[in-house]
């Protein structure tokens, strides 16, 4: 018992320490130890606008200015046209935060960092993004196409890309979306506490619900 104790727990410490190598993004891996600039970049979810995080701006770089005075925080909320029919969350990710991570952030450099904080939906758009950015690829995998040229050139941000914070992001699908995904809409909108969810994008809700083709490619 003990020796298979002893095999059990060295395979562990050591997938442990593996998973630390693979796992490691390229913005750990630079040697700069001194952060000159960290950019917080919010993301908010189906149906949300920039004011989502209300006073997080204020909070959170308060408090990190106390713990990091050395660096410079900036917060950025990025917004996107969610509720419109015609848009996918490829196209927020792709074209939409592309852009604006082009327009806040001309020019990168070395000693700079991102943070992304995504909410719901707004993780998924992020983490689309994040795959595009440092594999160059597009939604189906192609490293050819226009979509893949032009989101590999994002790779200057996902390389110094250091964390993706997701509050309640339905990687593996939306209960509530799917419901309403699958009903019809005109009467549940009769019922109390549910016209909030009727400005949402067709899109959006097919894409958010379980087994969606966006879930799968993703």
């Amino acid at each position: 018992m003990k020796i298979l104790f002893s095999l059990f727990l060295g395979l562990f410490l050591y997938s442990c320490q593996t998973f630390q190598f693979i796992g490691r993004n390229p913005a750990q891996s630079q040697k700069s130890s001194v952060i000159k600039k960290h950019y917080i970049v919010a993301v908010h979810g189906i149906g949300g606008d920039e004011t989502t995080f209300g006073s997080m701006k204020t909070v959170l770089i308060d408090h990190l200015k106390k713990i990091r005075p050395e660096t410079e925080f900036v917060f950025l909320n990025f917004s996107y046209p969610t509720g419109n029919s015609e848009l996918t969350t490829f196209d927020f990710a792709y074209t939409y935060l592309s852009e604006f991570l082009h327009q806040k952030i001309p020019h990168v450099e070395s000693d700079e960092r991102i943070t992304f904080v995504a909410h719901s939906q707004g993780g998924i758009v992020t983490s689309i993004w994040y795959a595009g950015a440092a594999l160059g690829v597009d939604k189906d995998g192609d490293f050819n196409s226009d979509v893949a040229q032009r989101i590999k050139l994002d790779q200057k941000y996902s390389n110094i890309a250091e964390q993706i914070i997701t509050l309640g992001t339905p990687f593996w699908g939306s209960k509530l979306a799917t419901y309403l995904n699958d009903n019809d809409r005109l009467q549940l909108q009769k019922l109390p506490g549910l016209g909030c969810f009727f400005n949402l994008g067709d899109n959006e809700l097919s894409e958010m619900s379980f087994l969606s083709n966006t879930i799968y490619s993703f």
